[in-house]
């Protein structure tokens, strides 16, 4: 449905309610001024502003009653206030946005409770795309917004739709917006099918990239400070995707695991300009070690936010290389007095030498974060594959060697299911990500996880997921 449509849909709904109760005297507030003519009508209004405190005109607000559907329609003046009268006391969706600032929706209760009034924030943007979905039913999916960094060069200009290639770039960053089914189940990716006829994404079947918006970096040191006070978590999460992934299928991915984690914080991911093809692995290789020193300029970007106390660090396959690197330049460049709080840092199929990982770089990343863990694999074929291509087994297949490193908990995944070539058996099985979240969490240690058993290799002790 166009925006007009929608307006002229609410305004009716407006006018019906307006009919349909009668008027009496009173006052409420609730998170903004809350006039009421009735028991059941009330008053939302409030400001809209930007990262500075300035007021935005023009900005459409919109109120939706979560249970009725019924609702109303404001602009902004050029004080930056609204108001959206004769609502029915409940919960509603409140949208504000524009098209040059990224949109916000809150979640409020209506009652007879006073609360201060209410103040929107936007930030702006540079430039979004919104894709073409299928479905126009009602909303059955939620969506989870992602930050993210990455050196792809966008294919459009800047003020236009936004579109991130495998071309080499300079760091931009922005937000993502993806669709995660009302059915999702965890740890699966749902993506369309030509076996059930699906040609596009939809939201209430699929994980979709809604949107992609790039920002300015203050716009985004904004946002991301905006988000922790939000969550109230003070904890930020980064995904450094692995080999043969686009762009739109690393928002999807962080998007999945964030969910499915219930992470309380910030999630985002950094995007590095793979291909997206199986038959590129040698250039994916050098893009990934170009790649370093942008990697290194985004985690700057949010260890900088005095808000937060942890960041996590997560990558897979080929994006450990990434990380890796990242993390050694980090630690030869700050005293273990001044380096930023890391938290978890999860190295999933590392598609790295083992033994350049075991003697050059274990040994400066082991202690940077909380807890260093290491799962691998003796079914994964891309690792396989990597193997006979370099000649030398990797630090994420356990076929030839255990990498077992003192200070670092290796964890062999061998018995979890694995698909997509067995290759990405980290977000796409439940075990996996019960560990992962009790990593989070809780930082347990193996011996406090369930379904790990302990196993040793050369009179050194690692663990392995129960069949």
């Amino acid at each position: 449905m166009k925006p007009p449509a929608i307006v002229a849909r609410l305004l009716r709904r407006s006018s019906s309610m307006r009919t349909a109760h009668a008027a009496r005297a009173c006052v409420v507030a609730i998170g903004f001024t809350l006039a009421c003519t009735s028991a059941l009508a009330a008053t939302i209004s409030g400001r809209v502003v930007d990262a500075d405190d300035q007021p935005l005109p023009k900005v459409m607000v919109t109120a939706t009653h979560l249970e009725t559907e019924f609702g109303g329609v404001a602009v902004t003046d050029n004080a930056g206030a609204f108001s959206i009268g004769d609502l029915p006391l409940g919960r509603y969706r409140v949208v504000a946005g524009s098209g040059m600032h990224l949109s916000r929706t809150l979640t409020v209760t209506l009652d007879s409770t006073p609360m201060a009034p209410l103040r929107i924030v936007l930030v702006r943007g540079l430039g979004g795309q919104v894709f073409a979905l299928a479905g126009s039913g009602p909303k059955n999916y939620a969506t989870v917004s992602v930050l993210y960094g990455t050196d792809r060069k966008p294919v459009s200009a800047q003020g236009a739709p936004v579109v991130f290639g495998a071309e080499r770039g300079e760091l931009v960053v922005g937000v993502c917006q993806v669709s995660i089914p009302r059915d999702h189940r965890i740890g699966e990716l749902e993506s369309p099918s030509v076996w059930k006829f699906e040609f596009r994404p939809d939201p209430s079947k699929h994980v979709a990239l809604l949107s992609t918006t790039r920002m300015e970096t203050a716009a985004f040191r904004a946002l991301l400070a905006q988000r922790l006070k939000e969550s109230g978590a003070r904890s930020s999460l980064v995904f450094v995707h692995g080999f043969n992934v686009s762009f739109e299928d690393a928002a999807r991915r962080t998007a999945q695991i964030a969910y499915d984690l219930g992470f309380r914080g910030v999630p985002s991911f950094y995007s590095w300009p793979s291909n997206g093809s199986a038959l590129d692995y040698v250039a994916d290789g050098e893009q990934a070690r170009r790649a370093v020193r942008y990697l290194g300029e985004y985690l700057e970007l949010v260890f900088a936010d005095p808000q937060v106390d942890e960041v996590h660090l997560i990558a897979h396959s080929m994006g450990n290389r990434v990380l890796t690197a990242a993390l050694q330049q980090l630690a030869a460049k700050r005293p273990a007095a001044a380096r930023p709080k890391i938290g978890q840092i999860a190295l999933v199929a590392p598609d790295i030498d083992a033994e350049v990982f075991r003697n050059e770089i274990a040994p400066q990343i082991t202690g940077v974060g909380r807890r260093l863990t290491l799962y691998a694999s003796t079914r994964d074929k891309a690792l396989q594959l990597s193997k006979k291509l370099h000649n030398y087994p990797r630090a994420g297949d356990l076929g030839d060697v255990v990498t077992i490193v003192a200070g670092m908990d290796t964890i062999d995944a061998s018995a979890v299911d694995t698909s997509l070539l067995g290759h990405s058996y980290f977000a796409e099985n439940r075990s996996v990500i019960a560990d992962l979240f009790a990593l989070l969490r809780k930082d347990a240690a193996p011996s406090e996880r369930f379904g790990m058993r302990p196993m040793t290799s050369a009179g050194r002790r690692y663990w392995q997921f129960a069949p």
